[in-house]
Protein backbone atom coordinates (compact mmCIF):
# COMPACT_ATOMS: atom_id res chain seq x y z
CA UNK A 1 0.00 0.00 0.00
CA UNK A 2 1.02 3.62 -0.78
CA UNK A 3 1.93 3.96 3.43
CA UNK A 4 3.83 1.20 3.55
CA UNK A 5 5.74 2.35 0.06
CA UNK A 6 6.54 6.37 1.63
CA UNK A 7 7.61 4.14 5.01
CA UNK A 8 10.07 2.25 3.03
CA UNK A 9 11.09 5.19 0.63
CA UNK A 10 11.93 7.14 4.66
CA UNK A 11 13.72 4.00 5.65
CA UNK A 12 16.39 3.43 2.46
CA UNK A 13 16.82 6.96 1.66
CA UNK A 14 16.98 10.38 3.60
CA UNK A 15 14.27 12.24 3.43
CA UNK A 16 15.71 15.94 2.90
CA UNK A 17 13.15 18.62 4.86
CA UNK A 18 13.74 21.46 2.52
CA UNK A 19 16.25 22.18 -0.13
CA UNK A 20 18.76 23.57 1.99
CA UNK A 21 19.02 20.49 4.19
CA UNK A 22 19.09 18.96 1.08
CA UNK A 23 21.44 20.07 -1.07
CA UNK A 24 23.72 21.56 1.21
CA UNK A 25 27.45 20.89 0.35
CA UNK A 26 30.42 19.27 2.26
CA UNK A 27 32.06 22.87 1.51
CA UNK A 28 28.81 24.91 3.25
CA UNK A 29 27.91 22.40 5.80
CA UNK A 30 29.70 23.64 8.52
CA UNK A 31 28.51 26.76 8.06
CA UNK A 32 24.85 25.74 7.61
CA UNK A 33 24.94 23.32 10.45
CA UNK A 34 26.78 25.71 12.94
CA UNK A 35 23.40 28.09 12.43
CA UNK A 36 20.96 25.74 12.69
CA UNK A 37 23.27 24.49 15.95
CA UNK A 38 22.40 27.96 17.29
CA UNK A 39 18.90 28.02 16.83
CA UNK A 40 18.10 24.56 18.30
CA UNK A 41 20.38 25.40 21.50
CA UNK A 42 18.47 28.94 21.59
CA UNK A 43 15.31 26.87 21.30
CA UNK A 44 16.40 23.82 24.23
CA UNK A 45 16.94 26.82 26.18
CA UNK A 46 14.49 29.35 25.77
CA UNK A 47 11.53 27.21 24.84
CA UNK A 48 8.87 28.85 22.99
CA UNK A 49 10.01 32.08 24.04
CA UNK A 50 12.95 31.33 22.21
CA UNK A 51 11.33 30.62 18.35
CA UNK A 52 11.28 34.73 17.51
CA UNK A 53 15.01 34.31 17.26
CA UNK A 54 14.60 31.88 14.78
CA UNK A 55 15.27 33.70 11.36
CA UNK A 56 11.87 31.56 9.83
CA UNK A 57 9.74 32.89 12.45
CA UNK A 58 7.13 35.09 10.83
CA UNK A 59 7.57 37.95 13.23
CA UNK A 60 10.78 38.36 11.20
CA UNK A 61 9.66 37.84 7.74
CA UNK A 62 9.92 41.12 5.53
CA UNK A 63 8.16 40.37 2.46
CA UNK A 64 5.19 38.76 2.78
CA UNK A 65 1.96 40.11 1.04
CA UNK A 66 -1.10 41.98 3.00
CA UNK A 67 -2.12 39.65 5.37
CA UNK A 68 -0.20 36.76 5.84
CA UNK A 69 2.66 37.56 8.36
CA UNK A 70 -0.88 38.52 10.76
CA UNK A 71 -1.90 34.76 9.72
CA UNK A 72 1.45 32.95 10.17
CA UNK A 73 1.41 35.14 13.47
CA UNK A 74 -2.09 33.84 15.03
CA UNK A 75 -0.68 30.45 14.32
CA UNK A 76 3.04 30.64 15.84
CA UNK A 77 1.55 29.93 19.64
CA UNK A 78 0.87 26.19 17.78
CA UNK A 79 4.19 26.01 17.02
CA UNK A 80 6.53 23.20 19.45
CA UNK A 81 9.84 24.60 19.98
CA UNK A 82 11.32 21.15 21.50
CA UNK A 83 10.06 19.65 17.97
CA UNK A 84 11.80 22.26 15.87
CA UNK A 85 15.02 21.76 17.97
CA UNK A 86 15.04 18.44 17.60
CA UNK A 87 14.67 18.53 13.32
CA UNK A 88 17.56 21.28 13.75
CA UNK A 89 20.03 18.70 15.74
CA UNK A 90 18.82 15.35 14.52
CA UNK A 91 16.99 15.65 11.02
CA UNK A 92 19.02 18.50 8.80
CA UNK A 93 22.55 17.46 9.54
CA UNK A 94 21.78 14.15 7.88
CA UNK A 95 19.72 15.07 5.33
CA UNK A 96 21.29 15.89 2.66
CA UNK A 97 21.46 14.57 -1.01
CA UNK A 98 24.26 16.58 -2.58
CA UNK A 99 26.34 13.61 -3.90
CA UNK A 100 22.97 11.87 -5.44
CA UNK A 101 21.53 14.53 -7.33
CA UNK A 102 23.70 14.29 -10.53
CA UNK A 103 21.76 11.29 -10.91
CA UNK A 104 18.21 12.95 -10.82
CA UNK A 105 16.30 11.47 -14.11
CA UNK A 106 13.30 13.11 -13.26
CA UNK A 107 12.09 16.94 -14.55
CA UNK A 108 12.73 18.94 -11.19
CA UNK A 109 11.59 22.20 -10.49
CA UNK A 110 13.10 24.88 -7.83
CA UNK A 111 10.96 27.97 -7.52
CA UNK A 112 13.33 29.93 -5.37
CA UNK A 113 12.83 33.66 -4.33
CA UNK A 114 15.39 36.33 -6.14
CA UNK A 115 15.92 37.71 -2.61
CA UNK A 116 16.88 34.49 -0.63
CA UNK A 117 20.73 35.36 -0.38
CA UNK A 118 21.33 32.35 1.99
CA UNK A 119 20.53 30.04 -0.61
CA UNK A 120 21.97 30.99 -3.54
CA UNK A 121 25.15 29.07 -3.63
CA UNK A 122 22.56 25.63 -2.88
CA UNK A 123 20.52 27.56 -5.93
CA UNK A 124 23.78 27.59 -8.28
CA UNK A 125 24.92 24.27 -7.05
CA UNK A 126 21.40 22.73 -8.10
CA UNK A 127 21.50 24.66 -11.62
CA UNK A 128 25.18 22.73 -12.23
CA UNK A 129 24.29 19.34 -10.86
CA UNK A 130 20.67 18.41 -11.33
CA UNK A 131 20.25 17.52 -14.87
CA UNK A 132 17.70 19.34 -16.24
CA UNK A 133 16.32 21.57 -13.35
CA UNK A 134 14.25 23.97 -14.12
CA UNK A 135 14.82 27.12 -12.03
CA UNK A 136 12.14 29.86 -11.62
CA UNK A 137 13.15 33.11 -9.81
CA UNK A 138 10.21 35.06 -8.14
CA UNK A 139 10.20 38.58 -6.29
CA UNK A 140 10.44 37.38 -2.39
CA UNK A 141 12.72 35.61 0.18
CA UNK A 142 12.76 32.47 1.76
CA UNK A 143 8.72 31.82 1.82
CA UNK A 144 8.23 32.03 -1.63
CA UNK A 145 5.36 30.08 -1.86
CA UNK A 146 3.71 32.71 0.13
CA UNK A 147 5.58 35.83 -0.70
CA UNK A 148 5.26 35.32 -4.39
CA UNK A 149 1.83 33.15 -4.18
CA UNK A 150 0.56 33.88 -7.87
CA UNK A 151 3.95 33.17 -9.18
CA UNK A 152 4.92 30.31 -7.27
CA UNK A 153 1.78 28.58 -8.03
CA UNK A 154 1.80 29.39 -12.01
CA UNK A 155 5.02 27.78 -12.14
CA UNK A 156 4.34 24.68 -10.47
CA UNK A 157 1.11 23.87 -12.32
CA UNK A 158 2.76 25.05 -15.64
CA UNK A 159 5.33 22.34 -14.71
CA UNK A 160 2.68 19.27 -13.12
CA UNK A 161 1.19 20.06 -17.22
CA UNK A 162 4.21 19.72 -18.99
CA UNK A 163 5.21 16.49 -17.59
CA UNK A 164 1.91 14.78 -16.47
Amino acid sequence: NRTDHVLQMWTDHKSPTNSTSALVTPDLMEETYSEVATYAAILREQGNDGLEDVSGHPINATRLPDGAQEALMADAPLLNAAAIANIFQYNMPFSSIAEEVPETAVPTLLVVGKHEKRFEPLREFGEKNIPGLEVVGADGGHSINIAAADTFNRAVIDFIKRYK
